[in-house]
């Protein structure tokens, strides 16, 4: 499916937009890149662990 057959399925469907308008292209379109944006960011992200210590000194 198309971008355009995506908006016309919601909005034949009555499915709005969070702010209560109707499906476009252009909408559908930039959802997709932004989804793909965020899966790219959390993809690459990395998460370090390095051993912590401590030293008591009295």
């Amino acid at each position: 499916m198309d971008n355009k057959e995506i908006s016309n399925y919601l909005n034949s469907n009555n499915i709005k937009t969070p702010t209560g308008k109707d499906y476009t292209r252009q909408l559908i379109g930039m959802y997709f890149y932004k989804s793909k944006k965020i899966e790219r960011r959390l993809r690459h992200s990395e998460l370090k662990l390095t051993n912590i210590q401590f030293w008591f000194t009295n």
